[in-house]
């Protein structure tokens, strides 16, 4: 029988229920009393089962299925076999994620390369070398507000749907230190927080935060809106936060001038001289994981968190010499064996709802950043260089093996 929901197979109990709400704690099976056999499956992993066995997926030995009905399902084929997962939810779509990373185009302050770059993935704005950088912040926050007024409706068309959705926002999440103890050091930190946080705060409170309608009001930027868009963000809030986090970053004010939110260029970001940094000069900081955690639920106490990107880019060197090419990179396992444990004192120790941790990412692709394949992250080694030479053979790292551990001890052994 195939039902909505979750299916515990230790004792076939629906959870959820879906658009049946009804089914949820249910043992239908026990419930139906039937003197035969009764096997109980969620739809969507029901639909790519019979998929497998008579449909697209027949003979095909890695596929996924995707079901659209009153709710998104789907279930996941590996291996020629339908895929549960250890939770039994694999392959289900019902926690969704919006607008991803939307809060990296937050500061149009600083005319670079990388904020041209991160403005353009994030709002598709291309500048000119002409326009001021109150031409630019203008445009940035305009176009982010049309963002989160489309992800606002997209959410509550999504609970309209079913209301049991899970729908999230994603957004990069760095902790940020001060320089000093320095009030001009601690204000500007502040107010670098705040040109980031009113993306989450928008995404979850339904609203701007008041500093943001100040800053609106004094200098007239993101002057389309209507009435009915603040109607759509307060109606449309997320279930859920999911981050991703790499590094921190440490703030410094250029003067002892206040800082201003309609003045970024008041601060700027400097190195952190008491931790290490990675290759490209991202500061290693697991505790600034755990900082972030406590941080966000500081901010929104409760909410769940889910950790979607966490991972370490790297120079990595192919090492032929053995009967099966592999990468030793322990580097890549202390750094993520070092976050997860802070992720673990953050759930244990503060009591911070994390509901998720996923690591960037498997397999080496090109860095989405720097535009490199030698900057890699995954635990496959791709034999692809920075001009697209090489063999393209895949080869497994000692993290593939490192990480395997970790799932299959679901984190207790790092």
């Amino acid at each position: 029988m195939a039902v909505p929901g979750k299916v515990d197979h230790h004792d076939e109990t629906i959870y959820g229920g879906g658009a049946l709400q009804f089914l949820d704690q249910v043992n239908l099976p026990a419930a139906l009393q039937l003197a035969v056999p009764v096997s109980v499956e969620n739809d969507g992993k029901a639909a790519a089962l019979a998929e497998l066995w008579l449909g697209n997926l027949k003979n095909v030995q890695n596929g996924a299925a995707v079901v659209l009905g009153t709710g998104v399902g789907g279930g996941l084929i590996l291996n020629s076999q339908l895929y549960a997962g250890s939770h039994f939810q694999a392959g289900e779509l019902s926690f969704m994620v919006l607008d991803t990373d939307l809060s990296n185009q937050a500061n149009q302050a600083e005319k670079s390369s990388l904020s041209e770059f991160l403005v353009w993935t994030n709002s598709g704005l291309k500048f000119t070398p002409e326009m001021t950088v109150d031409e630019r912040q203008a445009a940035m926050y305009q176009a982010a507000h049309n963002e989160l007024v489309a992800s606002a409706r997209a959410v509550r068309i999504g609970h309209d749907i079913n209301p049991n959705f899970k729908i999230g926002a994603m957004l990069n999440v760095g902790t940020l230190y001060p320089a000093s103890t320095k009030p001009a050091d601690q204000l500007a930190v502040q107010k670098a927080r705040q040109q980031r946080d009113w993306f989450s705060d928008v995404h979850i409170r339904g609203a701007y935060p008041h500093e943001l309608e100040q800053l609106f009001a004094r200098t007239g930027w993101r002057a389309d809106v209507t009435a009915q868009d603040f109607e759509d963000l307060a109606a449309g809030t997320v279930d859920y936060l999911s981050i991703s986090y790499y590094a921190s970053s440490v703030i410094r004010a250029k003067t002892d001038t206040d800082a201003e939110l309609d003045a970024a260029t008041q601060w700027e970001t400097v190195p952190n001289t008491e931790i290490k940094a990675s290759d490209w000069g991202w500061a290693i900081d697991p505790q600034g994981l755990r900082y972030a955690l406590n941080e966000i639920n500081d901010l929104y106490p409760g909410l769940p968190i889910m950790i979607v990107e966490n991972g370490f880019g790297a120079y990595d060197q192919l090492d032929t010499t053995t009967d099966e090419p592999t990468v030793h990179d322990d580097y890549r396992i202390a750094y993520l064996g070092a976050h997860i444990a802070e992720v673990e004192k953050a759930v244990v120790n503060d009591g911070i709802p994390v509901i998720g941790y996923l690591s960037w990412g498997p397999i080496d692709i090109v860095s989405d950043g720097t535009g490199e394949r030698k900057k890699r992250y995954g635990y496959i080694y791709v034999d692809l260089d920075d001009f697209g030479e090489g063999s393209a053979k895949r080869y497994k790292k000692d993290s593939f093996h490192w990480y395997q551990q970790v799932i299959a001890s679901r984190g207790e052994n790092l």
